[in-house]
């Protein structure tokens, strides 16, 4: 699926979802072909606006302060491992 040319600032979550139809289809064929509903959502702007946290060799540090620091702001923050 190329969403490059619909989402210029990228893409910012992906939902998939099988309906019971879709799962029959998936049964019937034995798992050859399963159609699936895909709901793309965009990102509304880049994300060098966001506050980073760097993780070290700590990483559960690093989660901690990335909760601590969104808590704070009210906002995502992106997690460097």
């Amino acid at each position: 699926m190329n969403t490059a040319k619909k989402c210029p600032n990228g893409v910012a979550k992906i939902d998939t979802q099988l309906s019971f139809l879709n799962q029959l289809v998936d049964f019937l064929t034995f798992g050859i072909y399963t159609p699936m509903d895909i709901k793309v959502t965009c990102a509304q702007g880049r994300t060098s606006s966001l506050p980073m946290i760097k993780s070290g060799p700590d990483k559960a540090a690093a989660f901690q302060a990335a909760v601590r620091v969104s808590m704070e702001t009210k906002q995502p923050v992106l997690l460097s491992y």
